[in-house]
């Protein structure tokens, strides 16, 4: 008899440590699962400013080194090579 009350209450008082422990550790979960996705969130921000300095260093290099680029951004941006003469006409 007092083997089977023994015996109940070990396995009661191992099933509220269990459920204790996993209560207790559900914020801690949550809370890493939340540090997962921001930290996904700025890795992905970082992809998108790398990809832009990329581009950016990719015209810098154009502007030392492609002469044709450079003069389709002055035509564009309507600028002139010293001399040049520009005919204006009304629509």
């Amino acid at each position: 008899m007092f083997d089977k009350i023994f015996q109940w209450l070990f396995f009661v008082c191992f099933g509220v440590i269990v459920v204790t422990g996993v209560w207790m550790s559900i914020p801690k979960w949550r809370k890493a699962h939340d540090l997962n996705a921001e930290r996904e969130r700025i890795m992905q921000k970082i992809t998108v400013r790398q990809a832009e300095i990329d581009a950016m260093r990719e015209n810098q290099r154009r502007f030392k080194t492609d002469r044709e680029f450079v003069e389709m951004l002055a035509r564009k941006n309507h600028r002139l090579f010293p001399g040049e003469v520009v005919f204006v006409f009304d629509k």
